[in-house]
């Protein structure tokens, strides 16, 4: 029980950006009912409020380039003004029973809020432009093309380096598959064959270019695998009785799908 609980919860750390993404989506949906007429949508108010803050800085950080931070503080208050709006008048700032949703997600919340940036393949390429928007408190404009050039420069050394911890993550992961299958006594052949099955569909990235990827090479984790699969020193039990797996062969043939090979 707590290896499963050690994957849900990793520290304290990990509730800081949870409590970050509540009290944000709290002040967009103020934000988003100070600049709505009566008669809206309340579920709807975070969403207004995103609509304005996008809008605003685009806008603003466009025309006017005026910096991002007093934009920032603007919204804030913005957001104050309707959350007090909204309490002085009695009217809810989100649907009946939403926190119900908040408790449900929670367990997804902490497991994100474990994760470093460089897990999530997209976020990974999205850092370049808020390190950028935080460095110069701003977008790029013509009185410094230098320093947006050694902006974006860095921000893709860092997503470089940043694509590294992406494939030990995918390595680490690997091995703890392969652990959990030999702690069940299951055939461990199955997952290298898998992977050999998907060299086979998709191909591999190539090795010019394996440094540029968030997943290490397929070849890599076969000869990884291969070599955890050889040091098994149990007996595999198969995951189903020879009738059940006569049944799915079965149902596979008439299904025309491709036939399971094996009943590891």
């Amino acid at each position: 029980m707590n290896d499963w609980l050690s994957l849900l919860y990793v520290g304290p750390q990990q509730l800081l950006p949870v409590i970050v993404g509540v009290v944000l989506w709290i002040a967009l949906a103020g934000l988003g009912y100070l600049v709505t007429p009566r008669g809206r949508i309340y579920e709807a108010n975070a969403f207004y409020g995103w609509a304005v803050v996008s809008t605003v800085f685009t806008l603003v950080g466009v025309v006017v380039a005026q910096p991002f931070f007093a934009l920032s503080v603007l919204a804030a208050l913005g957001a104050v003004a309707g959350l007090a709006l909204a309490a002085l008048r009695r009217e809810p700032i989100f649907a009946p029973g939403a926190w119900r949703v908040l408790v449900l997600a929670l367990p997804l919340l902490l497991i994100a809020g474990a994760m470093e940036p460089s897990q999530w393949d997209e976020f990974s390429h999205w850092l370049p432009a808020p390190k950028y928007l935080m460095l110069f408190d701003g977008f790029p404009t013509a009185a410094r093309p230098d320093a947006g050039l050694a902006g974006h420069v860095a921000g893709a050394a860092a997503t470089l380096g940043s694509l590294r911890y992406g494939r030990q993550a995918e390595e680490a992961a690997d091995r703890e598959g392969m652990r959990m299958l030999q702690r069940a006594r299951v055939d461990p052949r199955g997952m290298v064959t898998f992977f050999g099955r998907l060299q086979e569909r998709v191909g591999d990235v190539p090795r010019v270019a394996a440094y540029l990827s968030t997943h290490p090479r397929t070849e890599a984790r076969i000869a990884r695998l291969e070599g955890l699969a050889a040091a098994a020193t149990y007996a595999a039990e198969p995951l189903m009785d020879a009738e059940a797996w006569e049944d799915l062969r079965r149902a596979c043939a008439a299904s025309g799908r491709v036939e399971p090979r094996s009943r590891l």
